[in-house]
């Protein structure tokens, strides 16, 4: 059967995000039309279509700007609404789409690809590596009795029409630091971040905003919902579900998590979406009550070695001359010298040279953002290289800040 592969028009909308939402097992959502159209671009949702113009398989690519290790942002695309319709499944067309989505990339400027992905397996023979994790917490505050700050930063509830000029510069700020996190634009704010729809509440309160200040000056926020609840002795069981914690420093984010972890009547905090590296469970006088949860986050492949290595920064100066095995990709595979200055900045580029470790695209996908060790990456055989030179690449590539993603796309 001949598959077309291509953008979707205006008229073929609502066939794309059937599609999408059939695979998944649920229905469109309020605002998807507008998500769809505003925010990830007809021109960059991609359809497989059968010969009789049935869409049989879909993805997505938002463009982004991804903070890589040390402070610098690096040209990305995020992966999205990857589908294959489960009457045209081994006919080639998921290689067909992600090889489609390789190229629009790649000719668009991006050095790197990331998605969160709904079947881990999938992801690693297209060149993906697990570039983040994220966690998952849960406690009882007056178990947990977080400790509260030295110097605790001013805190006030804000309504949405301050929160909608105050968070965006806020996020941008703490974004950079953390490796993973991509940079939201303007319509992303009014179109995804804003919009408070009730299917996104299950049950809990509206979104609240509360504002950390310190002399005046915004230092971070924290967004939250509240699920009301009393047990059998009719004493107070409310829920605070947590969103987003941002701070520029940690004193705020040490305020503002003593502040979720102190609200009247809501004793229970829960936060889905946290870096693993989180001060939660080192703030509280009984770290046992934190219930920690980690799993795989974002997965990252590199469409361009010698740009995404050059822009990125390293905690330790080095020379390394190694070989990218990638089947996917010609333009990746091959073999390159990276050279890392006293400063953290480096240059990557082709050489001629003989390499001292071999890696595959899944391998430096998981290195890029410095959350990966090489060395299970060793024991898998996914990087072959001597101790010496597995001992440079930990030093050169590994970064003391988690690498973190804070919201599925």
């Amino acid at each position: 059967m001949s598959i077309e592969i291509r953008s979707i028009a205006e008229p073929e909308l609502d066939q794309y995000i059937g599609s999408v939402r059939t695979a998944f097992g649920d229905e469109a959502n309020e605002g998807e039309q507008d998500r769809v159209r505003r925010v990830l671009g007809l021109a960059r949702a991609r359809a497989a279509f059968d010969t009789k113009g049935r869409i049989v398989g879909t993805t997505g690519s938002y463009d982004f700007s991804l903070a890589a290790p040390g402070g610098v942002d690096v040209a990305c695309a995020g992966l999205t609404r990857v589908t294959v319709a489960t009457s045209h499944r081994r006919r080639g067309i998921l290689r067909s789409l992600m090889a489609d989505h390789f190229d629009e990339a790649a000719g668009q400027g991006a050095a790197l690809s990331i998605l969160w992905a709904s079947e881990v397996a999938i992801y690693g023979r297209f060149g993906y590596g697990q570039a983040s994790e994220n966690m998952a917490v849960s406690y009882d505050g007056r178990l947990a009795d977080i400790a509260a700050p030295v110097q605790p930063d001013e805190l006030e509830l804000i309504d949405p029409a301050e929160a909608h000029t105050t968070l965006p510069d806020l996020r941008e700020r703490h974004r950079i630091a953390r490796p993973g996190l991509f940079h939201r634009t303007p319509v992303w704010w009014e179109v995804r971040s804003f919009p408070d729809h009730e299917w996104q509440r299950t049950g809990a309160s509206a979104n609240r905003t509360v504002l950390a200040s310190r002399n005046g000056e915004p230092v971070g926020y924290a967004i939250y919902r509240q699920k009301p609840k009393w047990n059998d002795l009719d004493l107070p069981d409310g829920e605070v579900r947590v969103g987003e914690v941002v701070g520029i420093d940690d004193r705020a984010l040490h305020t503002l998590w003593w502040y979720l972890s102190n609200i009247d009547l809501f004793p229970n905090v829960t936060a889905y979406l946290q870096p693993v590296d989180s001060m939660v469970p080192w703030l509280a006088r009984n770290p046992r009550a934190i219930r920690r949860l980690v799993n795989d986050g974002i997965h990252l492949r590199v469409l361009d070695a010698a740009a995404a290595l050059t822009a990125r920064r390293y905690d330790t100066p080095g020379e390394l001359v190694f070989r990218v095995v990638d089947d996917q990709r010609d333009d990746v595979a091959g073999t390159y010298r990276l050279v890392v200055a006293d400063d953290g900045t480096a240059r990557c580029e082709r050489h001629d040279g003989e390499p001292t470790a071999t890696l595959s695209a899944q391998a430096l996908g998981a290195l890029y953002l410095g959350g990966c060790r090489p060395d299970p990456l060793v024991t898998c055989g996914w990087l072959q290289a001597d101790g010496r030179t597995v001992d440079a690449m930990r030093r050169m590539f590994t970064w003391p800040v988690a690498p973190f993603c804070d919201e599925g796309f």
